[in-house]
């Protein structure tokens, strides 16, 4: 009888660990973020139909967010913040939801890295700043000029990632300013 007595409080143990490690959801998508933007103190992660992945506090302009279970086909999810003071003052900051550690630093400039995907995203949001300042600097340009310029851009974007999901993000959120011509050839090319 003693020996059972021992065994028990084991045999409590061992079956609550097993409990817990069957019911434990392994995280997929890490995000590891720092913010400098002090107005906001709440990150969430949202997918693309506006359902909440994950939530976190901004703790010394530290933010931490992950996408458990699996991941499956990776996808673009959107990093959402509103300014404690003012909730017109929102932010969003695409990132690529794959396998892997992510991280994102949000401030004056952006730096987003840590996996293939979200390398992508930094590119294209680099290349649109630079369209965006070209175009700014360009004296006596129309407005037919300026659709022209980024039809042309967001064309070319979205080819250039027409194999994954930063391509599908980018003519989901960007499409609307492809002109007929443009927009044809995307699709054309996507199977759309």
């Amino acid at each position: 009888m003693k020996k059972y007595i021992l065994l028990l409080p084991l045999v409590i143990i061992a079956m609550g660990l097993a409990a817990c490690s069957g019911t434990s959801s392994k995280s997929e998508c890490t995000i590891k973020g720092f913010l400098s933007l002090q107005e906001y103190k709440k990150v969430y992660l949202i997918d693309n139909a506006g359902i909440r992945i994950d939530s976190c506090e901004v703790k010394d302009g530290r933010f931490y967010l992950e996408k458990k279970n699996n991941i499956g086909e990776p996808y673009v999810a959107i990093i959402h913040m509103t300014a404690e003071q003012d909730s017109t003052d929102q932010l969003d900051m695409p990132v690529a939801i794959e396998k892997g550690i992510v991280k994102v630093e949000l401030g004056e400039y952006i730096k987003l890295s840590g996996t293939p995907l979200n390398a992508r995203i930094k590119e294209f949001l680099d290349a649109l700043q630079h369209c965006k300042d070209g175009v700014g600097t360009k004296q006596g340009i129309t407005p037919e000029d300026i659709d022209k310029v980024f039809s042309e851009f967001y064309k070319q974007q979205i080819l250039s990632n027409k194999d994954n999901a930063v391509g599908k993000y980018i003519y989901q959120n960007y499409g609307i300013h492809l002109n007929a011509d443009d927009k044809a050839q995307v699709k054309a090319q996507m199977g759309n």
